[in-house]
């Protein structure tokens, strides 16, 4: 259960006092840790400002730049940002850039988007309809040939990477620009924390991180993925190893090195099998009636 609640009201300085508490507790009838805290946030008005404080202004419809109440920057953007890492957006003729708190234009506008993704001083950057990644020396660190470039960091996958769209078709890349997965699938979704689903020409796979070792890829060779098994951790024996997936109608498994294996069939009772997979079972996965497990003796290498 979540709880949210803000508090607007004056500090004893007379300045704007926002308190947001919130309260995280553990899943109904499932026992799991909580957290608490609260988040202040204190405004002050422009006329207090110390003189080191840099911040954009806007007069009518136009933003400038002012330092404390002195005007380091005319109004003459159509944007600008806040400041972070000592440079903000700006946009001016409905075109893109950067700028620095004394009003240096660093970045030209002349890029049809911009966004800062990370604190390395990179950009993803769309010019001619087409977006790329450059630095703040305007260095392309990804070309500008990708029809969309989405980035994924912390919160989501162990090391970051980018999804990028050519061709109409996605791929994955490292953070560097180098190539995980080439852009030939017509799909790629996440499913959950640095897990990811592969599909191309009706079939699916599966990308994953593993922490310390080499990623996980299984080529989208099969019709579907049992959901049941289709998280990335069992539930019991942490890291899952093996995914039951369909060739057609026939079940096999599947794992993180890209091999497969023939699915025994065992018909069991639910609480036997909840004993039996807690116990002796952990790559088992239950399913109408049915245990299925992998056959490891079955090993074969999945053509891709």
């Amino acid at each position: 259960m979540d709880i949210d609640k803000l508090r607007i009201g004056l500090d004893e300085n007379g300045d704007l006092l926002v308190n947001n508490y919130y309260d995280r507790e553990g899943a109904i009838l499932i026992l799991s840790d909580g957290h608490s805290g609260n988040i202040i946030s204190i405004y002050q008005k422009k006329d207090k400002l110390q003189k080191e404080i840099t911040y954009p202004f806007t007069e009518g419809e136009r933003y400038g730049i002012k330092n404390g109440q002195e005007v380091v920057a005319p109004p003459k953007y159509q944007y600008i940002g806040a400041f972070i890492n000592g440079f903000a957006l700006m946009e001016q003729n409905n075109k893109w850039g950067t700028i620095n708190e004394k009003g240096e234009v660093l970045i030209p506008p002349r890029y049809d988007a911009l966004y800062s993704y990370s604190d390395e001083h990179a950009f993803l950057a769309k010019k001619d309809s087409l977006w790329g990644v450059i630095d703040e020396k305007e260095r392309e660190k990804l070309p500008f040939a990708y029809e969309k470039v989405q980035w994924l960091c912390d919160g989501g996958v162990i090391t970051p990477i980018f999804l990028v769209k050519k061709g109409n078709k996605w791929g994955i890349l490292n953070k560097e620009g180098g190539e995980i997965l080439p852009p030939i699938y017509d799909e790629i979704t996440q499913l959950g924390w640095a897990y990811f689903s592969l599909k191309k020409d009706g079939k699916e796979g599966r990308y994953f991180q593993q922490e310390g070792r080499r990623d996980g890829f299984i080529p989208a060779v099969f019709t579907r993925f049992e959901q049941k098994g289709e998280s990335y951790y069992n539930r019991v024996g942490g890291l899952r190893k093996y995914w039951l997936a369909y060739q057609g109608e026939e079940a096999c498994f599947v794992d993180a090195e890209g091999y497969q294996y023939k699915a025994i069939a065992t018909p069991k009772t639910f609480f036997g099998n909840l004993i039996l997979e807690d116990t002796h079972h952990k790559n088992a996965i239950w399913l109408k009636g049915i245990l299925y497990e992998p056959d490891l003796s079955t090993r074969q290498k999945i053509k891709d």
